[in-house]
């Protein structure tokens, strides 16, 4: 038992407790529980999370509105895979806020009842203007009985909240100053957090030292079948682009070896639309498997069987359908010039309920100011 170090503890107590390689932990049998001390939150609000320091530890309560798919990265220090998977949390401050949750608890959550959660502990980050990550420190409890907060909140959501347009932190949005093409604010999206894809063409977005993040809703126009994809690196970590020896080897530069074999990489352009205008954007290995509805392993074998027939049916059956896109804006130079790069950071199929509710709410928030023959007409 010793004085705690503050930077390190987030339970705010004077005092911490250390366990070495001869400490015992029995579990305490006793039925009557009551006397135990339980354990004590100091929530914040998630529309408050701006008013916290980033690298600073808090205790959230939300509801899962949002579940991502787990991924798979790479960590910079060790070099060692790491699992991860985001979730979107609300509470009825109306924000949403993501949450990063690592290893075993990323591949083995089940957001599918949005359930309450309850971190102990988060830790805050500046990235996307304001975002949550559990860490070794933190304490997550899914679905609590003994939570006040949490079960309030559940019945809110379950009751209003699932419904409601949650707003998101402002450098998921535009640049700082960005416009619309009408000369209104566009930083919290006209459709309660979704943007337009005028909202991106606005001065100032992707100029900041950090990319701009946008939720957008798009429908897929057209895309580039030439170079979509390219042989890669077979080595885990590596997906730089080999070439091909024509002696059944491959040679990737950056690794410096040859190998027998290699994997397919995409790289998809793609131009989605909506009512305001259109864009291109850059999809990855995730986002065009998605978009296009088969893996890299299937479309390569159809290429390399030269199989044009399916690959163009693959391509037909992909545009004119509507996603939820996330995409992230930065300027780029290239040749001496800035560019404005569009990258899919993520892609999910378009709630249609959902979005017709968003619509109905940006309609009624602009009646006020059209001319009363047309809300009378309306109405």
């Amino acid at each position: 038992l010793k004085a705690a170090k503050e930077q390190w503890n987030t339970t705010k107590n004077d005092y911490e407790m250390t366990l070495n390689a001869d400490s015992q932990v029995i579990p305490c049998e006793d039925e009557d529980t009551s006397s135990l001390p339980q354990m004590h939150f100091n929530f914040v609000p998630i529309g408050k999370l701006d008013t916290c320091e980033p690298n600073t530890f808090v205790d959230i309560v939300g509801v899962v509105h949002e579940t991502g798919d787990v991924q798979t990265i790479m960590a910079k220090a060790s070099q060692r895979e790491l699992r991860k998977r985001e979730l979107g949390l609300v509470d009825n401050s109306n924000c949403v806020v993501r949450l990063t949750l690592w290893g075993e608890e990323a591949a083995n959550f089940d957001g599918s009842q949005h359930p309450a959660i309850v971190i102990k502990g988060a830790k805050v980050s500046d990235f996307n203007g304001r975002s949550l990550s559990v860490s070794t420190t933190s304490s997550v409890l899914l679905a609590p009985t003994n939570v006040p907060e949490a079960i309030r909140l559940k019945g809110w959501y379950e009751h209003e909240g699932r419904y409601a347009n949650f707003e998101t932190y402002k450098s998921e949005m535009m640049g700082a100053g960005g416009s619309s093409a009408d000369g209104a604010n566009a930083a919290g999206g006209c459709l309660g957090g979704w943007h337009l894809t005028q909202d991106l063409k606005a001065s100032g977005v992707g100029t900041n030292v950090k990319a701009d993040f946008f939720s957008c809703k798009g429908t897929l126009v057209f895309l580039k079948k030439e170079n979509f994809m390219y042989q890669a690196c077979p080595t885990e970590g590596c997906n730089k682009k080999v070439v091909d020896l024509g002696n059944g080897l491959f040679r990737c530069e950056k690794c410096a070896r040859e190998t027998p074999n290699c994997k397919w990489r995409l790289l998809l352009m793609a131009k989605i639309a909506d009512m305001t205008g259109d864009m291109w954007v850059t999809c990855f290995q995730d986002s065009a498997e998605t978009l296009l509805g088969e893996t890299a392993d299937n479309l390569g074998a159809l290429k390399e069987s030269q199989d044009e027939t399916q690959l163009e049916r693959v391509f037909l059956n992909s545009v004119f359908n509507s996603w939820l896109f996330r995409l992230r804006a930065k300027v780029d130079r290239y040749n001496d010039e800035e560019r404005l790069r569009v990258v899919v950071a993520d892609v999910k199929p378009l709630d249609h309920v959902d979005y017709a509710r968003r619509l109905a709410k940006a309609i009624n928030d602009l009646a006020p100011s059209l001319p009363e023959e047309v809300t009378e007409y309306a109405a």
